[in-house]
């Protein structure tokens, strides 16, 4: 965002709370959350949810989370949802630009499922499971798992219009985490594009490429 031209304040600490007067366009909290346990994971992410919507009316929010998949993130993803009140947060968790693309539900790094490469031996954080939906289903309880739906590659290369309509299907079938398929910075914009069209309070959920594009639009 600071890229971009934003005026940009970066929290560190969790517990500050920031001055109501303090001007910046973008700010970012760190939940320092990756290698917690989840009940730890979520209050981190409620309270930096809370310090923002206790101070601040912000027009948008961005979930940022690890391109290689590693924390809690279906659980901090629905944590920010419900704090916000919003409808569904679209998850892409690829990062073309270091060889992290997203095809068929599966997460891969320069061509190499994740879980098949050296994140899998990750001390804190091991990541063996490479389909993004079935790692995002194992992190939630059997009610909370029928809220993941897709959106796969085909459908985002045809661009933001196709990309809209499965989006609007998709909550209307009581999705809240979609995961979207993304091997370029093309299919990344497609997806931030649809969010922007989408009459819907979408969450976009996903890495520094993701905020980068949103970026661009939000700040246009």
């Amino acid at each position: 965002f600071h890229i971009q031209g934003a005026n940009t304040k970066i929290l560190l600490d969790n517990e500050y709370i920031p001055n109501k007067n303090d001007i910046a366009e973008v700010w970012a909290i760190s939940s320092e959350s990756r290698n917690c346990d989840a009940p730890e994971a979520v209050a981190r992410v409620e309270r930096a949810v809370k310090t923002f919507t206790d101070n601040f009316s912000f027009e948008y929010y961005y979930k940022k989370i690890d391109s290689t998949l590693r924390g809690h993130i279906a659980l901090e993803t629905l944590t920010v949802l419900n704090l916000l009140n919003y409808d569904a947060a679209i998850i892409f968790p690829a990062f073309p630009q270091e060889g992290r693309i997203t095809i068929g539900g599966y997460h891969l790094l320069k061509g190499v499922p994740i879980g098949r490469t050296e994140i899998a031996m990750d001390p804190h954080s091991p990541i063996v499971e490479s389909h993004v939906p079935t790692l995002l289903k194992s992190q939630l309880d059997e009610k909370q798992a029928e809220l993941i739906g897709t959106l796969d590659l085909k459908t985002v290369m045809n661009g933001a219009g196709p990309i809209l309509i499965k989006i609007n299907e998709l909550i209307k079938n009581g999705k809240k985490l979609i995961v979207a398929d993304a091997a370029s910075i093309t299919d990344i914009e497609q997806i931030a594009l649809a969010i922007k069209k989408c009459d819907k309070k979408l969450l976009p959920t996903g890495t520094a490429a993701g905020a980068q594009v949103m970026g661009k639009i939000w700040l246009a």
